[in-house]
């Protein structure tokens, strides 16, 4: 039933209370009178109000029982179901003879369906119609139960449920929207010729509410049944008759949807921009921008498919177009080569559609992209992902062969070739076929399988002599004959390659390589040959050059020196320049240096920076050259090659090594800033570097002199994460411990230091690692720990005087004054100053000793003991010299000398900022104030307290004993 039905049988309803409340006059009678009249100008919200104040305010009238029924009536208007059934419910129980209990039990059953408690709504409809089944209510019912029953999946029961409501009320309120529901009802038991009849009679009748709901589901069927045209026909109505219906832009969503099925593309997308103008909501809209953005790409209007894909991507929208928007647009960036957005739409894609069945095709396209760009780690793991989505052959079947192709980037080409035996050829088409073919080929080779790489090649050559990959095949065609030693195939290869070949670009490389393969098995006949060929004065002269210098070698290997030495003398006369002659230059500063010739070394290493200054030779022929200087004593002149190697040829392989040597060699002339600034880049870019760890450490170190703790931590962290030595690890964890100890993590200090044990047996780092933990334990309050760590401190460093061992002594007799162990505290402080004259800390030993005194009640000898802490030059401001204060104060408390104890409490709230101790000088002034009778100075004190430190732990205290001081004035 919908909420105009609802007001209407209401309407009738409260014009009869009206009419029987009008001559009522009294108090509560004017209440009710005013709640009816609020809901009789439709004023529900509060009819609402002024229903529940009657029953509030007279909860003992008459009608009150019976206001639990209109109040209800109200309710139910503005939508408060849960509200309006309760007092329905409160109403049949408390008046079960009332006129309007019926109504009232129809409406708990309404309330419970508007609820959606289908469950429920229909055991209380159907209990409705079992108790009053000629009621004139069961025009409702009835449309109700069909209802539920289609929503809960039971059509027939809701043609059984519609039938008879039609029957026994042809012309009930709700007979239209019965035929609709009816109309549903075959539709979902597919008697869809009914449908159709039912939806055709509901569009002949004109003028009902459900004539555009029919006329869409007319042209939904008729394009379900393919049947476009009278889709179209039933559809095309919202333009004209329907043109102010809410349904229009549905209809014109199905309208393209049909035109697009007959391939009408300017049609359908007329269609889907008028659909998309009238802002249809929910899935609707998304189906239509995705029809848009798909014919958009139809139309090469790129720009325009992105904005619709775009908006379809908004998180806000819930709707089942997303993923395939996604992947539409995946796959026409891929179209267009745009690979970088395919990356980053495949990466949105796998964020938010984990469990989308398209995953499998976004997964191939992210592969194909990354095939593209030569990215084959993430190829592979794209594939991967693929085949675990793959249920049909085909695609299993393409998706291997891709993941194939990546594996074969990553030459695994074993891997590679697992996955091409795993695919079924019978599933996929011929020139998949051919591709793989060559793919095949191309991993036997690569495995250096010739034999069997030969059938695959001549398949692929056989089906696509003119391919793509034609000449790539022939040339590995004639390499395999040459590693099988078929020299006589191979001639005829040869032949054929030259053919078909000599102006590709895969022409001079192969023959370069077969003479190289000539030359390595000694067939230096066929290597002339072919460096002959290489030689030839049109070729590039790269090939020139590698033809001369393996013709020179060739004639050296068949002992022809003369020809040996022409060639060469040729090669470097002709061709300087050549990386041929750098190669022998570099070989040649290597063997002198290994003789100890190092001016002779330095020169041939020259040579190659004069010639080849750009050449790969080039920064291993400075670096060498800096190592050359070094031993010979010139770090200056060491120095500056290195800067010259590490400035100029950035990408040098040993350039982690260059720093490292950098490094030393500006600490060993003490410049420190530069030192570091190597070390740092070393760890910095070079993170896999077998120096990395050494460098890093010292980076570190200098990072946390200049108090970078956070990149001292990093690098600390990054240390001890890898496997760099125990060593190296306990000075990494030695260093994240201090960090940890600057910022007061003691925890953490605990760890740190304790680990160190475990990887050094070094003094120098064990003790100081063994005190931190027992100095962590301390601050942490663990002092039974801290007494573990440091108590064999005692004697494994009594002959060593650093002043950070002071603290040792000092840490144990706290942790004995803590437990009230006097003498032996007295005993451990003591003897600091004597050993550490130069202790800073001294003032907390000092502290102890005052504590040692007064636990001897020795007062005087203390308070010359505290007032040392409070004069120390370097903890007079400190937490301890605030206590030392306050045992003053606490001294001459136990002596009942009060105003001394006054100025002395004073002094610490005066004197230091530590709220703690603050406070509990006032607390203990106002003691003394007491004592003294003095209480205006105590009520002042107290109300201090409780101002300014109303959070420490003195403040209950003083709240108290300041109730008590109001309570009793002086």
């Amino acid at each position: 039933m919908n909420q105009k039905a609802i007001a209407q049988l209401a309407a009738l309803l409260f014009t009869a209370l009206l009419l029987s409340s009008s001559a009522l006059a009294a108090p509560p009678d004017d209440q009710f009178q005013v709640a009816a009249r609020h809901y009789s100008r439709g004023r529900f919200q509060l009819a609402v109000d002024e229903f529940q104040r009657f029953r509030t305010e007279y909860p003992d009238h008459p009608k009150a029982n019976e206001s639990y029924f209109y109040l209800a009536e109200a309710q139910i208007q503005i939508k408060e179901y849960a509200a309006a059934r309760k007092h329905y419910q409160a109403f049949v129980d408390l008046l079960p003879q009332h006129q309007h209990r019926a109504h009232a039990e129809f409406r708990i059953a309404e309330s419970s369906y508007l609820l959606r408690d289908f469950q429920t709504a229909e055991l209380e409809l159907t209990n409705f119609l079992s108790q009053h089944p000629d009621h004139s209510l069961g025009q409702f019912v009835l449309p109700y139960l069909g209802e539920i029953a289609l929503l809960q999946g039971n059509p027939t029961a809701a043609l059984q449920h519609f039938q008879k409501s039609l029957e026994q009320f042809p012309d009930g309120a709700l007979e239209v929207k019965t035929q609709y529901g009816l109309g549903q009802a075959f539709e979902q038991t597919e008697s869809l010729e009914l449908a159709l009849d039912t939806y055709r009679g509901l569009v002949t009748k004109g003028d009902n509410p459900f004539v555009d709901d029919a006329s869409l589901r007319l042209g939904i069927i008729h394009f379900d049944q393919a049947d476009y045209s009278r889709a179209i026909e039933y559809l095309t109505s919202f333009e004209d008759d329907l043109s102010e219906s809410p349904l229009r832009g549905h209809a014109a969503y199905w309208q393209g949807k049909s035109h697009l099925a007959q391939k009408q593309w300017k049609a359908a997308e007329k269609s889907l921009l008028e659909a998309k103008g009238l802002n249809l909501s929910g899935d609707l809209q998304s189906a239509v921008r995705f029809e848009l953005g798909r014919l958009s790409v139809r139309f090469e209007n790129i720009e325009a498919a992105r904005v619709e894909f775009e908006a379809l991507l908004d998180p806000s929208m819930v709707h089942e177009w997303a993923d395939d928007s996604l992947q539409s647009w995946i796959e026409m960036e891929l179209d267009q080569e745009n690979y970088e957005a395919v990356f980053n739409l495949a990466k949105r894609f796998d964020a938010r559609f984990t469990a989308s069945p398209l995953q499998l095709h976004v997964n191939q396209s992210a592969g194909r992209a990354h095939l593209k760009t030569e990215q084959f780690s993430a190829a592979v793991a794209r594939f991967e992902r693929a085949l675990q989505n793959a249920t049909l052959p085909e695609d299993k079947a393409t998706s291997h062969y891709y993941l194939g192709l990546a594996l074969f980037g990553l030459e695994q080409h074993q891997e590679a070739a697992t996955q091409f035996d795993e695919i079924d050829r019978t599933k996929i088409n011929t020139e998949l076929q051919t591709a793989l073919a060559f793919a095949i080929a191309s991993v036997r080779f690569e495995l250096q399988q010739y034999a069997t790489a030969i059938d695959p090649l001549l398949e692929y050559l056989s089906e696509s002599p003119l391919g793509s990959e034609a000449a790539t095949c022939r040339a590995q065609l004639a390499i395999a004959y040459a590693h099988l030693g078929e020299y006589e195939t191979l001639k005829e290869s040869l032949k054929t390659f030259e053919e078909f070949c000599l102006e590709h670009p895969v022409y001079l490389p192969t023959i370069a390589y077969l003479a190289e393969q000539a030359y390595a098995n000694e067939n230096f006949e066929l290597a002339r040959t072919l460096f002959s060929e290489l030689s030839r004065d049109n070729n590039p002269p790269e090939y020139v050059k590698k033809g001369l210098s393996g013709f020179a070698w060739s004639q050296m290997k068949s002992e022809k020196l003369q020809e040996s030495d022409e060639a060469f003398a040729a090669l470097m006369a002709r061709h300087p320049e050549s990386d041929l002659a750098a190669n022998a230059a570099f070989a040649l500063g290597q063997m002198r240096a290994d003789q100890s010739l190092y001016s002779e070394a330095s020169t041939a290493f020259e040579f190659i920076l004069e010639h080849h200054a750009e050449s790969d030779f080039a920064p291993h022929a400075v670096f060498q050259i800096a190592l050359l200087e070094e031993q010979l004593g010139d770090k200056a002149a060491a120095i500056t090659r290195l800067q010259e190697l590490i400035q100029r040829y950035s990408e040098f392989e040993e350039l982690d090594t260059a720093l490292y040597r950098l490094g030393w060699l500006y600490e060993d002339l003490g410049n420190s800033p530069e030192a570091k600034l190597s070390f740092h880049r070393l760890a910095e870019e070079f993170p896999a570097s077998r120096l990395w760890a050494d460098a890093s450490y010292r980076s570190a170190r200098y990072a946390f002199a200049e108090n970078d703790v956070r990149r001292a931590e990093t690098l600390a962290n990054r240390i001890v994460q890898q496997d760099g030595g125990n060593s190296l690890i306990a000075h990494a964890l030695y260093l994240k411990g201090q960090i940890a100890a600057n910022e007061q993590r003691w925890q953490d200090v605990i760890q740190y230091m304790s680990g160190v044990a475990h990887h050094s047996e070094e003094n120098a780092l064990t003790e100081p690692a063994q005190f931190w933990v027992g100095e962590a334990a301390y601050r942490s309050g663990d002092y039974t720990r801290a007494e573990e760590s440091l108590a064999p401190l005692l004697t494994h460093t009594q002959n060593k005087d650093e002043n950070w061992l002071a603290v040792v002594p000092l840490r144990l007799a706290q942790i004995h004054a803590l437990r009230e162990e006097w003498a032996d505290a007295e005993r451990l402080a003591t003897g600091i100053a004597t050993r550490f004259p130069n202790f800073r800390q001294q003032y907390e030993a000092d502290y102890v000793l005052g504590r040692c005194l007064v636990n001897k009640a020795e007062l005087v000898d203390a308070r010359t003991t505290f007032e040392s802490v409070v004069r120390s030059s370097v903890g007079g401001r400190t937490e301890t010299a605030a206590m030392a204060q306050w045992m003053i104060g606490e001294t001459y408390f136990l002596q009942k000398n009060y105003d001394a104890a006054i100025q002395s409490y004073h002094r610490v709230e005066s004197l230091f900022d530590f709220p703690r101790w603050q406070a509990g000088a006032l607390l203990q002034a106002g003691k003394c104030y007491e004592l003294l009778n003095r209480t205006k100075e105590a009520v002042r004190v107290y109300e201090d307290l409780l101002e300014e430190f109303s959070e420490t732990e003195f403040s209950d205290e003083a709240s108290e004993r300041l109730k008590i001081v109001r309570q009793n004035p002086n």
